[in-house]
């Protein structure tokens, strides 16, 4: 089990999620960050693959808005230079 709240909440939203993406996205994750905690937080990653960032993000910032609770941060990088 991940640390933090931030879980897919069954294998249904897991498939309704990767199921809306197009083309040749790829979903890797969720999983733990290379530094696992940083000030008493957990941090875990998802990373999607596309080559159609346009149609990739209504996506992205519906399921930011459905999986954030309370104070937790989601953080979206478009271009990650490293995954730290």
């Amino acid at each position: 089990m991940m640390p933090g709240s931030l879980q897919w909440n069954s294998s249904s939203d897991y498939a309704t999620f990767t199921g809306r993406l197009y083309g040749e996205t790829e979903v890797l994750g969720p999983v733990e960050a290379p530094i696992p905690r940083v000030k008493g937080r957990h941090r875990i990653h998802i990373l999607l693959k596309t080559h159609i960032i346009t149609q990739v993000l209504p996506l992205v910032r519906y399921a930011v808005g459905k999986y954030r609770k309370g104070s937790e941060t989601i953080a979206v990088d478009v271009d990650p230079v490293d995954l730290m």
